[in-house]
């Protein structure tokens, strides 16, 4: 065999060896755009959750916080309520006795 029968030999030998390159250089080329597509919607839902969803959450913390003080004056009352409702008792007694 000549170097030139060794070189196109070894040239047919590398050409599927090509073709398949080139279809792997295709296929990267779309897994590159797929990881472009999921680092964008990865930053869009990181700006989402920074910008809206904490704001949200401590918006609905403060809530409650209103709401558990609230609800502290409301027992306060009810201690009130409870502490009214036992005197209006004994004095109705009082003076049901002195009838």
């Amino acid at each position: 065999m000549t170097d030139k029968e060794i070189l196109e030999a070894m040239k047919a030998m590398l050409e599927p060896i090509k073709v398949d390159l080139s279809g792997v250089k295709t296929e990267l080329s779309g897994v590159k755009a797929d990881l472009s597509e999921v680092k964008r919607r990865v930053t869009k839902i990181e700006l989402t959750q920074e910008n809206i969803i904490v704001k949200n959450i401590q918006l609905l913390a403060e809530g409650h916080h209103a709401v558990v003080e609230k609800l502290k004056v409301l027992d306060a009352l009810e201690e009130k309520v409870d502490d009214h409702d036992t005197r209006i008792w004994a004095l109705e007694q009082a003076a049901r006795a002195k009838a």
